[in-house]
Formats: C-alpha cells, sequence, structure tokens
C-alpha cells in the first residue's frame, strides 16, 4: 500500500477519535451540563428567545478576530443586557474540546473551522444535532503552502519526488490535494507526505527535513515574517476557506433573536476592525503572540462576512468531500447543506454595520 494512503487512513482513524474522544477544557465561566436559567415556552415564541444566558464558546483562530474584540469590548453584553440576558465566554485552545463541552450540553453557540465544521454537524458526534447559523470568515490566503526562503522550488512540479509536511486530516492537506490535483500531480503518488504538527512544521523545513509546508494563518505570517519561509502557492482559486458559527439546534430554534443578536455583534465588531485595522488589532494581539502590524496584516486576508454564502455552501461540500476521501465521513448521503441555516444570518440587521 502507498506510504501517503497508509497515513491517511490512520490520520482518519486519529482524527474521528480525537474529535469524539477527551481532551482539555477551556478557560473561562461556563454554566453546567444542563444548565443555565430559561424563561418559559410563551416568552420565546412572543419574544424570540427563551434563554436567560447565551454561552459563547471561542478560540484563537486568525479567521475569528472579530469575537475576541466583541468579547472585550463588551458590547454583546450591553445589547444582550437590555433584553435582560447575561452573557457567559469560555475560551478554548482548538476545537476538540469545545465539541466536547458543547456535547456537555455546556455551550450555545460556537466558532469552528471549515474541516472541523462537518464533523460537529455530522453523525460523528453522536447524540449533538448543531446547526450553521453563520460564516465567521472566509479566506483563501489564509492558508498556504510554503517553501524555504532560500529554496530553488517555484512551482508544484518542482515538489515531484519530494517531501510535504502537513497536519493529515486538516484543512492543509485539503488545500495540498487541491493544489496538485489542478497542477497534475497526485498526493498519493507524486510526494512523499509527513505528518507533522503546525508547531513542528517550522523546525523541519528550517532544517530542510522537508522541502514544502502547508499551514495556515497566523502561521504563514510568523514564518514568512521570520525570514524561514516563503509562499509557493496559497488558497487563491484554489480553497475558499469557510470557517463558521454554529449553534446547537436547540437553542437557535427557540432563541433565534438571540442568535441573530450575536452575528449583528459580530459584525459590528468585524467592522471595527475593517475601519481601523491597525488600532483595533492591537487591542487582540498579545491573544494571537503577534505584533499589532502582523495580525492586521493577517486579518486582511479574511473577508469577516457573517452571511451564508452559495460559495461557502459549497466550499464546505468540498470540504465533506474531503473528509469522506479519508474516511472521517462514512455517511454517502450526507450533506452539509442539511446541517446550514442562512436565515439567521438573513434576518438579523446587518446592514447597519457595513
Amino acid at each position: 500500500m502507498n506510504t501517503g494512503k497508509i497515513l491517511f487512513f490512520a490520520a482518519a482513524l486519529a482524527l474521528s477519535a480525537i474529535l469524539t474522544g477527551c481532551a482539555g477544557g477551556g478557560a473561562g465561566s461556563g454554566a453546567a451540563a444542563g444548565t443555565g436559567s430559561a424563561r418559559s415556552a410563551a416568552d420565546a415564541g412572543d419574544q424570540g428567545y427563551s434563554a436567560a444566558v447565551l454561552r459563547v464558546a471561542i478560540q484563537p483562530s486568525a479567521a475569528f478576530v472579530p469575537i475576541y474584540l466583541l468579547r472585550d469590548n463588551g458590547w454583546l453584553e450591553e445589547e444582550a443586557e437590555k433584553l435582560g440576558v447575561t452573557v457567559e465566554w469560555t475560551e478554548f485552545v482548538s476545537g476538540p474540546p469545545m465539541n466536547e463541552s458543547f456535547a456537555a450540553g455546556q455551550q450555545d453557540i460556537g466558532f469552528i473551522g471549515d474541516v472541523p465544521t462537518v464533523p460537529t454537524v455530522s453523525a460523528i458526534f453522536a447524540g449533538q444535532q448543531n446547526t450553521v447559523v453563520g460564516v465567521a470568515a472566509w479566506g483563501e490566503g489564509g492558508y498556504a503552502i510554503l517553501v524555504a526562503q532560500d529554496s530553488p522550488i517555484a512551482g508544484a512540479e518542482d515538489l515531484r519526488g519530494g517531501k510535504v509536511g502537513l497536519t493529515v486530516g486538516s484543512t492543509a492537506q485539503n488545500l495540498v490535494e487541491k493544489y496538485f490535483k489542478a497542477n497534475g500531480l497526485d498526493i498519493n503518488n507524486d510526494v512523499e507526505v509527513v505528518n507533522l504538527t503546525v508547531g513542528d512544521l517550522a523546525t523541519a523545513l528550517a532544517n530542510d527535513q522537508i522541502d514544502a509546508a502547508a499551514v495556515w494563518e497566523p502561521s504563514i505570517t510568523r514564518l514568512t515574517d521570520d525570514g524561514i519561509a516563503r509562499v509557493l502557492a496559497d488558497g487563491t482559486g484554489i480553497l475558499r476557506g469557510t470557517n463558521n458559527i454554529f449553534s446547537t439546534t436547540a437553542f437557535a430554534e427557540e432563541n433565534p433573536k438571540l442568535v441573530q443578536l450575536l452575528l449583528e455583534q459580530y459584525a459590528r465588531a468585524a467592522k471595527a476592525l475593517k475601519d481601523d485595522p491597525l488600532g483595533e488589532s492591537a487591542k487582540v494581539a498579545a491573544a494571537y503572540s503577534l505584533s499589532p502590524e502582523q495580525l492586521a496584516k493577517v486579518t486582511d486576508k479574511y473577508d469577516y462576512s457573517v452571511v451564508v454564502a452559495d460559495e461557502d455552501i459549497e466550499c464546505l461540500r468540498g470540504t465533506t468531500d474531503f473528509l469522506r476521501n479519508i474516511g472521517v465521513v462514512t455517511d454517502p448521503g450526507f450533506d452539509i447543506a442539511d446541517h446550514i441555516d442562512p436565515s439567521y444570518a438573513n434576518n438579523a440587521d446587518l446592514a447597519q454595520y457595513k
């Protein structure tokens, strides 16, 4: 069996285990499983919400910078207070522990990348029912294949027979597969895939242990600014990179006004970032271990769009196909579109923050 295929199969099993197994917790406050004050069903019907607490799960991805601004500026709390609702924030280091918290009934709305979105709303998380309610950001330039700064590699063909480092089962692998296919190469047969964490990729590239590395922001900016790497190709025209806002289906259905409120305030923070990228980046740059100038450069690669476009749905369908090919999605009839509801963003008052 081809080495690349062995790695992909093993990674598919590992990814499934990671997504469904135990992981570290988040930092911050959060209600206990199954708790949280609620109003009556009649209140939900009359007001569009019944919950007295809105629990928001976040993680420090470049695609979610506005949610950190929103939290630190207190805008969501200000608006929620007018409805008699309090806001609880929980920060996670990555997606798997956040999903565990959702499974335990401790969260209402979360922010998640394109690859994790699929198992989050599919049957992989038994007992969970989640719905994509908006798009946190998309950005083709937020994903890239890097080579060493002094590498002679100029295109895909130069990588034939070489070693490409990436985190198997991630968006980086999806990017490399699409890039090679667009250039007449096959990831299974024409290169050797080396499965590495993002942290190890920089060392491997600097020590010539691999010929190229596939990463995402803010790693792209860190490695290029440090003179370790340069961009060979990014996702332009290949990978849209849709990152999402999702909610438990029950919470969204029972509290559409609160979902829309969060989407509106996220759009408010995104507009503030667009209007003053350096000033707003300075407020949260420390959370990303970047300088304000670096974070401003990173956020310029993203469209923090909120609304769900047809292109976003097709991007997520492509991600589903990728995960199906490596054995993570096993249901041949699963369609991610059945778990996306654009109406929450469409009905929110986003025009005030254009």
